[in-house]
């Protein structure tokens, strides 16, 4: 299975202002900052899975045991727009009057 992986420079804290850098970093690159990190995520959601597991069945009913899955198969996938993909996953439907919903009524003076 190949992973698709897309470099491109994200500015962090550590840099000066009006220092230039390329908008691209090799693959290398990207690797080398983000695989640790990456790896250690990994881990993370393999033991938190495992413990979930242990505890005993997941309940159907429970959506977000679908919504773990449906993010853990996006990840999978070879499309640059994951992040996007998976915060949806996790995210509300839209809803034209969510402001009456959670009480937000702009109050008429």
């Amino acid at each position: 299975m190949a992973i698709s992986l897309t470099a491109s420079f994200a500015p962090h804290s550590g840099m000066n202002k009006g220092t230039t850098m390329s908008s691209r970093q090799s693959v290398e690159q990207v690797f080398e900052r983000e695989f640790l990190p990456l790896r250690a995520n990994i881990l993370k959601i393999a033991a938190a899975l495992d413990r979930i597991e242990r505890s005993g069945p997941i309940d159907n009913n429970d959506p977000r045991g679908s919504q773990l899955r449906a993010g853990l198969k996006v990840l999978l996938n070879s499309n640059a727009e994951r992040a996007e993909e998976v915060q949806l996953i996790f995210s509300r439907k839209y809803h034209e009057n969510w402001k009456s919903e959670f009480k937000l009524e702009e109050k008429q003076t």
